[in-house]
Formats: C-alpha cells, structure tokens, sequence
C-alpha cells in the first residue's frame, strides 16, 4: 500500500506558535522508549538535557490526557536524535513507528476493524482533535494507494515530520500490508 503523506504549507507557518500543542500521550511514549531500550539513566539524562534547552520548567511527569506545546515535542525528538542517533541511525521514523505500536495496542478492537483506507478517513477526521495546528484530509487513490493530507499546518518541523512518517508507516503495516511506500511532498 502506497501512501503518500502531505502537508499544505500555510500563509502562516509560524514555528514560534505557543498554543500549538499534541497529546501527552506522545511524550509518554518518548520516555517509554527511551526506557526500554536504554534504562532509567538515559532517560534521566534526556531528562537534564530537555530541561536545559527548554526556556520553561519542564513537568515532573508527562500524562496522557494533557496537551503539551509541540515546540517541547520537538525539542524533545532532537535530543533523542542526537543522542541516540549513532546508535539507531533512522532513530525519529523508529520513535513514530513505536508511538503508533502504543497507540494502536490500547485501541485495537476499533483499529481491527477498520481496513487501512477506513483507519486514514478516521484519522484525517479526528486530526485536529489530537494535533491543534492542522486539520486534515485523505484521499483514497486506488485499492492500494491513498494520499494524507495535512491542511494549512500553523505549526511545522522536519523533525515533527520524519516521526509522522515513521508513524503512519507503522499504521499501514499493522493493516497487514505487505509493503509500504511513504512519500513526503510539499
């Protein structure tokens, strides 16, 4: 299944936009993975190297029912890139690729069934529900073949991106395609 995910710039594609924010879930998973495969010292040490770079106090945990702002997401994702990057080279498409194994584990009767086509209309219809700074749509190309769309993003970030693939490139295998295909275009 080919999908390709892409992402309308705006008038407006601000950066510095405070009030953009993404689900704590997000940074649950972050800290998970962190600890899984690297233990508790490491993501401590993530945790000095976040704090130190962040202009704000950093939460004393991340839950998952609290919007935090996507800039903190994305400072977040380059420290692990260039932590831990040496190590797993393709380190933020693994980082999307095992938010969406999470995300889909606590919800996989609703995700079972649906096929991948069903699961991408229903992600582009709750997009902004989850992520404050786009909406979005998705085409069904062919049986095959279908095209994400991300509307008018206020908030953009290659970083934010190159998880996003990793993401719903885990999503499309875990609709048991066979292969995947995920172009990015502007």
């Amino acid at each position: 299944l080919m999908q390709e995910v892409q992402r309308q710039k705006s008038a407006s594609s601000d950066n510095s936009q405070t009030d953009c924010t993404i689900p704590g879930g997000v940074f649950v998973s972050r800290h998970k993975w962190v600890r899984e495969r690297f233990g508790d010292a490491a993501l401590a040490d993530l945790r000095i190297r976040l704090a130190a770079r962040w202009e704000a106090p950093l939460p004393g945990i991340f839950t998952h029912m609290t919007q935090y702002p996507a800039a903190l997401l994305v400072m977040l994702d380059t420290v692990i890139d260039e932590t831990f990057r040496a190590k797993i080279p393709d380190v933020l498409r693994e980082l999307g690729r095992y938010s969406a194994l999470g995300n889909h584990s606590r919800s996989s009767s609703t995700f079972d069934d649906l096929d991948v086509h069903e699961y991408f209309e229903r992600a582009a219809r709750n997009f902004a529900k989850y992520q404050n700074f786009a909406t979005a749509s998705y085409d069904r190309r062919s049986n095959t073949a279908g095209r994400f769309i991300v509307l008018k993003p206020r908030f953009h970030h290659p970083t934010y991106c190159a998880t996003s693939i990793g993401y719903y490139e885990q999503c499309v295998l875990l609709h048991r395609a066979a292969s995947v295909i995920i172009r990015e275009s502007a």
